[in-house]
């Protein structure tokens, strides 16, 4: 990799829901050390370096990515088996069907229905121009445009018109607005997000609105039910299915969430709650992550491994790239009430320890705290794995409202 180059990033990908602005930095980063014959052979740790992120952050961009179609992974295994910088290659071109040549002919080339033109063709002579002349200019000045003239209740009013206007109409604050919902929609991973993008626009301003508060209310209210298949976003979204909370029998006076700082008491109740929730349906892994497990060994235990804390639990996975960001993440009533009780400990302290061995047991996912050294647990008897055991069930007894036998005679 001796002579630096410039990625071209594909056109046919910046149109895909999928890909975020970190994945162009990544595609980009990828072309400044391909060699001649258009492979990249970079470790993760070097990359996130250069574009100032997290180890996880660059591998999910990859990750994502690898699902598009835009980079074909090689995964290198060193001869002592540890970690080895992988090999990437950008894909430029995408495989067209001959189908999609003539319908993209045709929407090229074809007569536009409904056309004015502004101008006549060339054998039809233009009109003459009107002989009256133009009226006199009044003999009064012209109007000051002078903002002092506004008042304040006016300049006040004309904000509070332009914020709404901006929120409900910005193209990017739908999007925006979408993205953050989208995430938390259970079974995102396996739905069409494009289907969900065209019922979310087809939504009024008042009826997305309604939509993002009440989507929480309608999945605890499906939680209750005990209905655990992933529903479709699209379905969802163009029946309005949230208006069905007017007959369904949930509580209409709950706290609204609140957005909580990472690794705080309550957003480590919520991620163990959702880590202590079914599992979302994953993805297929890539063939060379497949041959890589069916051969077995601990490479293959690792690549599993590694699959299913990335994809088994994606609200978890959505609060961990966004604590490495610095952004926090909203939390329900119920899931602050439950973690009050929590305490927070040192990353290096014994019970972070045990902690970290509880996750490990049940293929867990544990956050990259970065530069953060605090993070928050329930308390427990002991730094012993039976201790931290019963910590976390007393914890799912009371996000599930299971009390047990505490008030048995």
């Amino acid at each position: 990799m001796t002579t630096t180059r410039f990625a071209i990033i594909p056109g046919w990908i910046v149109t895909d829901t999928r890909l975020k602005g970190r994945d162009l930095q990544v595609l980009c980063l990828l072309g400044r050390h391909t060699d001649k014959h258009g492979w990249c052979r970079r470790s993760q740790v070097k990359m996130a370096g250069q574009l100032e992120c997290a180890r996880s952050t660059v591998q999910a961009s990859l990750d994502r990515l690898s699902i598009i179609g835009v980079v074909e992974k090689h995964l290198e295994v060193s001869k002592d088996g540890r970690d080895s910088a992988h090999w990437y290659r950008v894909i430029f071109d995408q495989k067209v069907a001959e189908e999609d040549f003539e319908e993209w002919e045709s929407e090229e080339f074809d007569p536009v229905s409904g056309a004015v033109y502004s101008t006549p063709p060339a054998d039809i002579s233009a009109p003459p121009a009107d002989p009256e002349s133009a009226p006199p200019a009044d003999s009064g000045s012209a109007p000051i445009n002078d903002p002092y003239l506004t008042t304040p209740d006016q300049l006040g009013e004309r904000a509070r018109a332009r914020d709404l206007r901006d929120e409900e109409e910005n193209p990017r604050s739908v999007e925006r607005r979408f993205k953050k919902w989208w995430h938390a929609w259970p079974g995102y991973l396996d739905d069409s997000e494009m289907n969900a993008v065209r019922c979310w626009q087809a939504l009024t301003p008042e009826q997305r609105k309604a939509c993002e508060d009440l989507t929480p209310v309608y999945l605890a209210a499906r939680d209750k039910m005990g209905r655990t298949k992933a529903k479709a976003a699209s379905t969802y979204l163009s029946e309005r299915q949230w208006e069905r909370l007017a007959h369904a029998d949930v509580p209409t006076t709950s706290a609204p969430s609140a957005l909580h700082n990472p690794f705080s008491k309550a957003w480590q109740g919520n991620a163990l709650a959702c880590l202590l929730g079914p599992e979302s349906p994953m993805p297929q892994m890539t063939a060379s992550q497949a041959r890589m497990v069916a051969q077995g060994g601990p490479l293959g235990e690792r690549v599993r491994r590694e699959h299913r804390e990335r994809w088994a639990w994606p609200k978890v996975s959505g609060m961990y790239r966004d604590a490495q960001d610095k952004r926090g993440s909203l939390v329900s009533a119920p899931i602050v009430s439950a973690s009050e009780a929590f305490r927070s400990f040192h990353v290096n302290s014994p019970e972070v320890a045990a902690w970290k061995r509880l996750y490990a047991t049940q293929g867990w996912p544990w956050p990259e705290m970065g530069k953060h050294e605090w993070i928050c647990f329930p308390t427990a008897d002991g730094v012993d794995d039976g201790s931290i055991l019963a910590a976390l069930d007393a914890f799912k007894r009371m996000v599930t409202g299971d009390r047990g036998d505490e008030h048995a005679a």
